[in-house]
């Protein structure tokens, strides 16, 4: 079991509510987050973004002091030390501050993103169970809950949806054991590419302009 696997166990069950919920939401917003217009795919670990804040990764966690990819590494700690009342990983432990989020695999950024979010003030996984995917990611992730991000949101999340169907490299999520307590879930792998050159996002695609008309087309 990889340590992101065992990291949402925890988190659902803490929180009493289905592991399948969380690795939903996290799937889409990696998928949304990192989408390639141009490759008509997301959930890209080394997705890099240009502009203002650059977002890295997956999830587009950003570099710079006092970003989003600082503070997610101090909360992973936190977490380990004050939640799991044990060491965190080497890697993490051996991180600098200014690290770069694309370089990681996409396990560890996974369990940047959950124990991130299971850390971050106000944001809450249980949440999930009586909002949608695109709100709790405006709120929580995006933070700034613009609508018209958040339609594109919901494009990408019902692109995500028909691929987890049909592409080679999906896998359906499994249900997870309904006797409470157990932790044998174990996350679906997300389709992770071979390694390859980072990616530059221009502004436009960052906006979303074009990206669900040229899937229509």
């Amino acid at each position: 079991m990889s340590e992101a696997q065992r990291i949402l166990n925890l988190i659902a069950e803490e929180k009493e509510m289905s592991p399948n919920v969380i690795a939903d939401a996290m799937n889409k917003i990696a998928y949304h987050e990192s989408w390639d217009s141009k490759k008509r795919r997301g959930i890209i670990p080394n997705r890099v973004q240009t502009g203002n804040g650059p977002g890295r990764g997956a999830f587009q966690y950003e570099i710079g002091k006092g970003k989003s990819a600082e503070v997610g590494l101090n909360r992973i700690k936190a977490f380990y030390k004050d939640v799991l009342k044990e060491e965190p990983p080497e890697w993490v432990q051996e991180l600098p501050i200014d690290y770069n989020p694309a370089e990681l695999d996409l396990d560890q950024q996974q369990v940047l993103f959950l124990a991130d979010h299971r850390m971050r003030p106000r944001s809450d996984f249980k949440k999930l169970e009586k909002m949608d995917v695109d709100e709790w990611w405006g709120k929580y992730h995006q933070t700034k809950n613009d609508p018209s991000k958040r339609v594109k949101f919901k494009n990408h999340a019902e692109l995500y949806e028909a691929d987890l169907l049909g592409a080679p490299g999906f896998q359906d999520i499994p249900v997870p054991p309904t006797e409470p307590g157990r932790l044998d879930f174990e996350l679906p792998p997300m389709p992770a590419q071979p390694a390859e050159e980072p990616q530059v996002v221009s502004e436009d695609e960052v906006m979303g302009r074009q990206v669900y008309l040229d899937r229509l087309f």
